[in-house]
């Protein structure tokens, strides 16, 4: 049966000349770890290999992503499959090769350093990675191709020092699988609830919503929601919820010819959201200025606050008063509002 070394459509390999190899040994990083060859063969038929204590000088790593295959180690003869992994110890003898019928694609790793054992420790047989939600296969992959573009640049020291580092991670993601697909996931989930509590805010913005409804509708405790809430939006929960009726209601009073009381006391969604703005974020002020007409145009500023006429309140919305919503709301985030 005919053998073939190489020769594969659509493969791509490096092998790094020894003399840089020896240099890279020599490096105070990679002595740690370094990287000899490195490649992928695509549906790589008749793809063998067999070498002696002698010529094993490396670990291999080799990821199955597509078809089948073999590795022969210690006598024992394993059968790989798509989403499978083994990294062959150095100085032991082994054989490995695709599947006649349904040749494997593969990624492979030829590695060394003195840290080279730790990683391959207990991968000498097939190790599954399976395909899901949290598996994060596609980035592993970038990965590898981050460092194989970087070995073909060449071989300058930064190039080297980035696919050291960047393989020590790609090794520690196979090394530790659990705790690779579990570390993205808090940040996802968390990222899921906030979005998930930002849609149930909307859909109740006529509402009256504390923070134990938003808690409980979370499944998640009131202090715990509220931090993770604070971390990724950069507010608390309820002080979002007023921004997002400050926002509903500007959009009304922008976009609409209505009045204020129009839009609080009408039959709309909005019924709710500017009476208690108004009663909890300004200081409603009758001014005593003599002059009722004018003072209902009056806006009286007083440090943090906005102090307006009462009139404003009773339904005579001016320009100025849109415009002062929308500017301090949104422009200059007055820490009046919220």
């Amino acid at each position: 049966m005919a053998k073939i070394k190489s020769g594969f459509k659509g493969e791509r390999a490096i092998v790094l000349p020894s003399a840089v190899v020896d240099s890279i040994a020599q490096d105070v990083l990679g002595k740690e770890l370094h990287i000899t060859d490195i490649g992928y063969y695509p549906q790589a038929s008749y793809h063998y290999r067999e070498r002696t204590k002698e010529e094993a000088e490396q670990f291999i790593l080799i990821y199955c992503v597509e078809g089948h295959g073999w590795f022969s180690i210690n006598g024992n003869k394993y059968s790989v499959q798509s989403n499978q992994f083994f990294i062959l110890p150095k100085n032991t003898a082994h054989s490995y090769g695709s599947d006649l019928k349904d040749p494997w694609t593969i990624y492979w790793i030829h590695f060394n350093g003195e840290k080279a054992s730790f990683f391959a420790n207990g991968f000498d047989k097939p190790t599954n990675i399976t395909p899901n939600s949290d598996s994060r296969i596609e980035e592993r992959l970038r990965l590898f191709e981050e460092i194989f573009y970087t070995l073909s640049k060449g071989y300058s020291k930064n190039n080297f020092y980035y696919a050291i580092t960047s393989l020590f991670y790609f090794l520690g993601s196979m090394k530790f699988l659990g705790e690779y697909r579990e570390s993205a996931q808090p940040q996802n989930k968390q990222m899921d609830i906030i979005e998930d509590i930002i849609h149930y805010m909307r859909e109740n913005i006529e509402k009256k919503i504390t923070l134990s409804d938003l808690a409980t509708h979370a499944g998640l405790s009131s202090s715990h929601l509220s931090s993770i809430f604070q971390k990724k939006t950069g507010y608390s929960p309820l002080r979002y919820f007023t921004h997002l009726r400050i926002q509903e209601a500007c959009h009304y009073l922008d976009f609409t010819d209505m009045k204020i009381k129009y839009v609080t006391n009408s039959d709309l969604r909005m019924h709710s959201i500017l009476p208690g703005f108004l009663h909890k974020s300004w200081e409603c002020h009758q001014a005593n200025t003599g002059n009722r007409k004018k003072d209902k145009y009056r806006l009286i500023k007083k440090k943090d606050r906005i102090i307006i006429s009462d009139l404003f309140y009773k339904g005579l919305l001016t320009y100025q008063f849109r415009q002062l919503l929308r500017t301090k709301v949104f422009g200059y985030n007055y820490p009046v509002l919220i």
